[in-house]
């Protein structure tokens, strides 16, 4: 397979000019620069910038927009411009059809021209899947340095997009070509949408799901592919979701089990992960809770921006962290790589959608549909809620947002829902399962999770008979962070009849019940009464 980066050796020296080395033209008087040969070509090296991190800043093109003119045009049919800066425009033009109009292009973001094309192709063709459109038509935008490169690289570059293109079932049926500075490649693409059945920018809801269909880390990658220091599995795994499609997440979405359901939708591209999602929390007048530990992350790339530090961090990442600096507020467990994560401006990103948060198993069918449908890293990472007096923020925390909402931001309200009716449990109290997490290891609260999620592991392969009761007292936030695999198992123990509580504190702010729904809330009173009635106890303090 072809390595979407070329590596590049410390030792190698310039090599005479051969007789078949093509020269540009140059002004009279300078020396003519030689055209590199199509399999030297390292295409990132032509280029100022890096894909999607390329974009003007964020906060400069909001200066340009406030300041235009209003339009002296009405026209009841655009249903979606740029008044919430939304991935695409949306055309009626009758009762049952919408056009979705949207342009994209950038310069190289690695060194191969085909997987670039590819890259450029699936980033284009983003912004009609957020919308929950089918693409039909592409035109190409080029722009080509030919006094550099050769024109077989740039028909490599239109080879990937049409191979691409030939994915998501359209045509490139035309475009425009400039002689440029550097080489930029992308299109003008125009999808099909029902007019009623489209999915925006805005519109989330106090309750609603965050969900997130790809892993951050692309930017991260791609700047350290650059400069020669990414490793090749890591740079293989950020091409590979660069060149993936939207289109299956979309497909997922419109289904009629889960589209009425949507209420925002946006693709995470040059902003980041924090400054799209800033966009639709601003445009929705709602705040909302991410939790890290459940962002999905590219393999290798935080080692690289934790090693690397700002050597890994694009400017455009920097720019992304002073846009969303204004909403933005971090848990104090978080580090700075951790806060940089979160901002990584990334190309042809996944999908973030806000989905009905009413029933938790919609959002648990939507995660494991998108998962099933060739999204594989599809995962909840976090919730909306209510604005406070009209301030919108993101609270990004560990496994703590509920927590760190309620102690550091004293005028931020966290949503007020009357609890449910207790059900009565037939509760198996003969063997009861008891996790302390702080006394089995001495305080060393990752240590005990480990312990914990391996004896968990191994309940549902022992002969024994499975505990009646699993109890979680003291700090579980290591328990669910520790290891994806724990959170498996209890959801596969509740199959089979296993009950699981766990002490309001943990559950309150943990993934068990914010993001994954698993257990149920037990107060301290019901915990005395369980463990006094129960004649067996099997705790690991």
């Amino acid at each position: 397979m072809t390595s979407c980066f070329a590596p590049s050796s410390a030792t190698s020296k310039p090599s005479q000019t051969s007789a078949a080395t093509v020269f540009s033209p140059s002004p009279s008087g300078t020396a003519a620069t030689p055209i590199p040969e199509p399999d030297k070509v390292k295409l990132s090296q032509y280029a100022s910038g890096l894909g999607c991190a390329c974009k003007l800043k964020p906060q400069a093109l909001e200066q340009v927009l406030r300041h235009l003119p209003a339009s002296t045009v009405q026209d009841p049919n655009l249903l979606v411009g740029i008044e919430t800066n939304d991935d695409a425009a949306i055309y009626r033009i009758n009762d049952e059809q919408a056009l979705v109009l949207t342009t994209d292009f950038f310069p190289p973001i690695v060194d191969d021209a085909e997987t670039f094309g590819k890259i450029a192709t699936a980033n284009a063709l983003s912004d009609v899947y957020a919308k929950g459109a089918r693409p039909i038509s592409a035109l190409s935008i080029v722009g080509f340095p030919a006094s550099k490169l050769p024109l077989e690289t740039l028909q490599r570059i239109m080879k990937g997009a049409t191979e691409k293109c030939n994915d998501a079932g359209i045509i490139i049926s035309g475009g425009h070509t400039i002689d440029d500075v550097e080489p930029k490649f992308g299109l003008a693409v125009t999808g099909m949408v029902h007019p009623a059945r489209y999915f925006r920018n805005v519109g989330a809801r106090p309750g609603d799901s965050l969900i997130l269909t790809k892993a951050i880390g692309t930017g991260i990658v791609t700047t350290s592919m650059k400069k020669g220091f990414a490793p090749q599995a890591t740079a293989d795994a950020a091409c590979a979701s660069m060149m993936t499609l939207n289109k299956a997440a979309m497909e997922v979405l419109t289904r009629p089990e889960f589209a009425p359901h949507v209420h925002a939708c946006t693709d995470v591209t040059g902003f980041g992960l924090l400054g799209h999602l800033r966009g639709m929390i601003l445009g929705s007048h709602v705040s909302a809770q991410v939790d890290f530990a459940s962002v999905p992350q590219l393999p290798g790339a935080m080692e690289l921006l934790r090693l690397r530090g700002p050597a890994a961090f694009s400017t455009g990442s920097v720019n992304n962290m002073g846009h969303v600096a204004d909403v933005a507020r971090y848990s104090d467990r978080l580090s700075t790589t951790d806060k940089q994560f979160v901002c990584d401006a990334q190309t042809s990103g996944g999908l973030l959608i806000a989905l009905d948060g009413t029933d938790p198993a919609l959002g648990r069918a939507l995660v494991e549909a998108l998962r099933q449908g060739g999204c594989p890293v599809s995962a909840c990472i976090g919730s909306v809620v209510p604005a406070s007096s009209g301030e919108t923020r993101i609270l990004v925390g560990l496994g703590d947002t509920a927590a760190f909402a309620q102690q550091n931001f004293a005028a931020f309200e966290m949503p007020t829902q009357p609890a449910p009716p207790r059900e009565p449990y037939n509760i198996d109290r003969t063997n009861v399962w008891l996790y302390k997490n702080a006394i089995v290891t001495q305080g060393n609260e990752q240590l005990g999770a480990i312990l914990a999620a391996g004896i968990l592991g191994k309940l549902l392969t022992t002969p024994a008979p499975l505990p009646g009761t699993i109890l979680f007292l003291g700090d579980g936030v290591e328990l669910t962070t520790i290891n994806d695999n724990t959170v498996t198992t209890l959801r596969e123990l509740e199959r089979r009849g296993v009950v699981v509580w766990s002490c309001s504190t943990c559950l309150n702010h943990l993934k068990l019940m914010d993001r994954l729904r698993v257990g149920r809330n037990v107060t301290a009173d019901e915990v005395a009464e369980l463990l006094a009635s129960a004649p067996r106890v099997v705790s690991m303090s």
